[in-house]
Order: C-alpha cells, then sequence, then structure tokens
C-alpha cells in the first residue's frame, strides 16, 4: 500500500474536432514501507474523435525509480487504445 498524488491537464481541439484532447500528467507513489522507492510517473497522450463512438489514444509513459523494479532508473511504456461506445 502507498500513498498517491497526481495532476494532470489536458487541452482540446488541437486535430480540429472538439473532441481531440492532448492530455500530460504527473504522478508519484510514496510507498509505506520504507525499503520501496518513490514511483514518478510522467505521462502524455494524445485521443482522435474518429468518429461518433470511437476514439483512437496513443500515448507514452516514463516511470522514474519504479519501485517494482528496483534495478531500473527508469522505464519507457508505449501504448495504444481504442475505445467503442455503443
Amino acid at each position: 500500500s502507498s500513498d498517491l498524488a497526481q495532476a494532470g491537464m489536458g487541452l482540446r481541439c488541437l486535430g480540429g474536432n472538439s473532441n481531440d484532447l492532448l492530455g500530460l500528467a504527473f504522478s508519484i507513489g510514496i510507498p509505506r514501507n520504507n525499503s520501496l522507492r518513490e514511483e514518478k510517473v510522467l505521462e502524455t497522450f494524445y485521443r482522435w474523435q474518429m468518429s461518433a463512438h470511437t476514439q483512437l489514444s496513443a500515448g507514452a509513459q516514463a516511470i522514474f525509480d519504479p519501485s517494482n523494479a528496483p534495478t531500473a532508473g527508469t522505464i519507457g511504456v508505449f501504448y495504444g487504445r481504442v475505445r467503442i461506445v455503443f
């Protein structure tokens, strides 16, 4: 278990569609177990509104001092997601 703080912001309309969204976020996890490191995450993503019911997102995360990988300094994660609402 740990304490978690998060902050983020988004900017709409960059792609011309009012539902497109560019996001940036930061979080820090402070474990209650003193033997684990404080994990920090910086994330950015872009979400395209492809149609009235479909969204496509692509993003990247940089995870600094990951608690579950004590020998790693920084880990990069890239992702893609399709969301269909019906």
